[in-house]
């Protein structure tokens, strides 16, 4: 069925009634076992009364959900009836939530949401911490689907705490699992594998292979995106080798589809194509139609660069199929562009307009902004190919705003990433706030009792009086002190708070104000572009765009930055201290920034020839490194020069960068490394800057046990010093993985 044959009329019939009679082949063996369940389920209804019915209902319920949505709802349906009519709360609870999963499968979302909500409710009352824990992962796969990924990762982080906290290894490892989609979904791939990581070691230990399976291909995924083929392929065959075992197929599906992507990456089309191919298999076995819709767009995408446009045109058009009897609008959408890009590939135009208008009107439907830019551009393209440059221009220009509108997004989405971290942050302090200060009030109440039992002992002993007096008093003494200091130690913690919160408070107003003033920028240029941009000349039109960039990409990296130094205070950024050689990672480092230097006419030297290892985390080596660098160069005259060498102290080494420039003011010098006093500086050349460089370097010498400081003379110059732990001889055999 993957032949030339299916392009040809006269045997299309015949393939197509083979199709249909092996899919109802595959569908009867595959729904056996579950319709086994689910009879011997059934016969037991009529001898069950009470609980135990209502039980057998939501039982039944969970069995079918995979075979048939009606049937599904309707078990639930009698389920929560006569669970009602018994006041049974725990089955009424159960049955709502499955009520709600059947509406979240048939996808309708505003039905489903006030089930899980009941049922939440419920098992809130009940205090029941798994049916809590399964309840917030489902309305934060619902957000999921949604697109709302803030409020999905507040209910994940919900049953993760819950989970954790009672032990419930199996609803953590979900939990985990679902908040690495989230932060792949914002493009944070490091939490994301941090995440995936976690949840991948609590499968193993549980002996889920499925669950396991996963999560392997979650992490392939990850390296997928990232363009690592290498490291996907070693995850994904992982994966494979477990997968092969298991009844249901689902994962080693995944696991096959991963591969065929990898190799599409590595440019090795064959073996692309032999892995989609196996996975199309698999999936039509365990009649995984979504699975089999994007395994054929995938294999569509490897024949289109190829340039079997024929092949190419029949895979998409097969997924097409797919996601319209799914009603699947994403897939819809994609699958009828990249028909366009096959017909256009061909210079079949009216049939390449047609799919990218039908892509269009599918996005514009379910306003999906990323493919509604695309659909504009790929028509833009098309007119202009066509030599209808107005068109292609008025396309165009609808392609810049919904592209404009889709990087608004993303910055709004990055700043509210950073506020549910910060309200979380908060949330956590005063749980911990208020654990402390239910230590206290037991220590109060164990106080009172000790001095009862004094006078209960006093009564009954009194030739004992004075012993059992001394040895009390002695106890006391002690927990009063011990209070004392925990008083003090929880003053002391509370007052840092509050000075803590008012600094970052005030480094947040300080941050508001940065931002808003380039948007106020962009805001002016994109309306003088949108009312004026035919009248401008070229070279206004193209001095106007290099200004947008430069303000999109100032306040991207001041998000950056932010963002940065968030994971720092919240910890986290993981510390993985290896050894690291300065002899061959400074050289390296100092290539990357020579190309800055050289626009100045700037000279940097190097003095560190001979081997010096430190240990401290590679990571917040080249961060440090590159920020104190580049702010020598930023603040050097042209033709200065910048000197960077280092010595070994005790324990640590000393990196030192010492410039000819501009030097630092005396009154700036003492606030330079606090955040309710960020100042930033144009440098020689009026280059900007954060102000958040400096303030990054010491947060993270800091965590990797060292510090930096700084001695500078206006007009002179400045030397920055960085002391990190020296690394010990036993563990110079690391060198290797630093370098």
């Amino acid at each position: 069925m993957k032949t030339d044959a299916y392009h040809i009329f006269s045997l299309k019939k015949l393939w197509k009634y083979l199709f249909y009679t092996l899919l109802f082949i595959l569908l009867l063996s595959s729904k056996l076992f579950p319709q086994e369940i689910s009879d011997e389920l059934e016969k037991k209804l009529s001898a069950v009364s009470g609980k135990e019915k209502v039980n057998l209902l939501n039982q039944l319920a969970d069995v079918t959900n995979r075979k048939s949505i009606l049937e599904s709802t309707t078990y639930a349906e009698h389920a929560l009836q006569a669970a009602r009519k018994i006041g049974y709360r725990y089955g009424e609870a159960v049955a709502l939530r499955n009520i709600g999963f059947s509406y979240y499968r048939k996808n309708e979302l505003e039905k489903a949401e006030p089930q899980y909500r009941k049922a939440l409710e419920i098992f809130l009352h009940l205090k029941d911490s798994f049916q809590l824990c399964e309840t917030y992962n489902q309305i934060g796969l619902l957000y999921w689907k949604r697109g709302q990924f803030i409020p999905a990762y507040k209910n994940f982080r919900v049953s993760l705490k819950i989970a954790g906290a009672k032990h419930l290894k199996r609803q953590e490892a979900q939990a985990l699992n679902y908040i690495g989609l989230i932060y792949w979904k914002w493009s944070e791939f490091s939490s994301a594998l941090d995440y995936f990581s976690k949840a991948l070691s609590l499968k193993e230990i549980l002996k889920d292979d499925f669950e396991t399976g996963i999560t392997l291909n979650n992490i392939a995924n990850i390296y997928n995106e990232l363009n690592r083929p290498d490291e996907a392929i070693l995850y994904a065959n992982r994966c494979l080798s477990m997968a092969r075992y298991l009844k249901n197929k689902y994962v080693l599906g995944r696991a096959l589809n991963n591969l065929g992507v990898s190799y599409f990456q590595k440019n090795d089309f064959a073996k692309s194509i032999a892995f989609q191919n196996k996975s199309l298999g698999v999936k039509s076995e365990s009649i995984d139609l979504s699975g089999q819709a994007f395994s054929l767009s995938d294999l569509g995408e490897v024949y289109f660069a190829k340039k079997d446009y024929k092949k190419a045109l029949g895979c998409f058009q097969k997924a097409l199929s797919i996601w319209q009897n799914l009603k699947d609008n994403y897939g819809i959408s994609k699958t009828t562009l990249n028909l366009g890009k096959v017909y256009a590939a061909q210079s079949f135009w009216e049939e390449a307009e047609s799919s990218f208008n039908n892509s269009l009107l599918e996005a514009q439907r379910n306003q999906n902004k990323k493919y509604i830019a695309q659909a504009y551009l790929a028509l833009s393209t098309l007119f202009e190919v066509r030599n209808d440059y107005q068109q292609a221009l008025k396309l165009h220009k609808l392609f810049s705003a919904y592209s404009d509108s889709i990087l608004n997004i993303a910055m709004s989405d990055k700043i509210a990433e950073l506020r549910v971290f910060s309200e979380i942050d908060e949330k956590e302090k005063e749980v911990d706030l208020l654990i402390k200060e239910k230590k206290i009030q037991a220590l109060e109440i164990e106080k009172h009792q000790t001095r009862n039992n004094i006078f209960l002992i006093a009564a009954i002993a009194g030739a004992c009086i004075l012993l059992l007096l001394v040895f009390r008093f002695i106890k006391i003494r002690r927990l009063k002190i011990l209070l004392e200091e925990k008083n003090q130690a929880i003053s002391q913690k509370s007052k840092e708070l509050e000075e803590a919160n008012a600094a970052k408070d005030k480094f947040f107003s300080i941050i508001a104000h940065d931002l808003k003033s380039p948007f106020t920028g962009l805001l002016g240029y994109s309306e003088i572009l949108s009312e004026e941009f035919d009248s401008m000349e070229q070279e206004e039109k193209v001095k106007m765009v290099g200004d947008l960039r430069i303000l999109i990409k100032r306040v991207y990296t001041l998000i950056e930055n932010l963002l940065d130094w968030s994971r720092i205070q919240t910890k986290r950024i993981e510390i993985t201290p290896v050894v690291i050689n300065l002899s061959t990672e400074v050289p390296e480092i100092l290539t990357l920034l020579k190309a800055n230097a050289r626009k100045k006419q700037i000279s940097i030297f190097n003095k560190i020839s001979t081997p010096i290892l430190v240990f401290a985390d590679e990571y917040s080596f080249r961060s440090i490194m590159q920020n104190l660098v580049s702010n020598a160069v930023k603040f050097t005259n042209p033709q200065g020069v910048i000197i960077v060498s280092a010595n070994e102290k005790n324990d640590f080494v000393e990196i030192c960068i010492n410039d000819t420039g501009i030097g630092i003011d005396p009154d700036l010098l003492d606030k330079i490394f606090t955040i309710e006093t960020r100042h930033t500086t144009r440098g020689t050349t009026d280059e900007t800057g954060t102000g958040l460089g400096l303030l990054l370097c010491k947060e993270l010498a800091e965590r990797n046990g060292g510090s930096i400081t700084i001695q500078s003379t206006v007009g002179v110059g400045t030397n920055i010093c960085v002391a990190l732990p020296r690394a010990k001889e036993n563990l110079s055999n690391t060198q290797g993985e630093a370098g």
